[in-house]
């Protein structure tokens, strides 16, 4: 799916300035995927991207998953594509379609996000 994934994501006051600007003033594009599963005749959405323990910081996460409903996604869908089994090629076809200043910003906000996380989720 095409989203701007930081409109979907909390701002956290522990952000450092360069990821508050970014999340707060820009809209950084993503081509965020996820898993579709048949489940007993019904398609299920699971996306699996928030680990439980950014709940507390306001992250959707999917604690309790009960298995057999959807589940929330990390971000608003804006467009959907269609199914593939290459989503790697797919996505990075699309990362590569988008202007050289859009990659840019997404790459340093996916940077400074994983930075983020991997200090304040462990």
């Amino acid at each position: 799916m095409f989203t701007y994934f930081n409109e979907s994501s909390p701002i956290h006051a522990s952000f450092p300035e360069e990821l508050k600007v970014i999340a707060t003033h820009e809209r950084v594009p993503d081509f965020h995927h996820y898993v579709r599963v048949l489940q007993q005749g019904a398609w299920l959405n699971l996306d699996a991207t928030w680990h439980d323990a950014l709940s507390t910081f306001g992250f959707k996460v999917n604690h309790g998953w009960d298995g057999t409903t959807h589940t929330k996604l990390a971000s608003v869908v804006e467009r959907e594509y269609p199914n593939t089994e290459n989503i790697i090629d797919l996505k990075a076809d699309l990362v590569a379609s988008l202007p050289k200043d859009q990659q840019e910003l997404r790459q340093k906000y996916f940077h400074l996000m994983t930075e983020w996380i991997a200090a304040n989720a462990a």
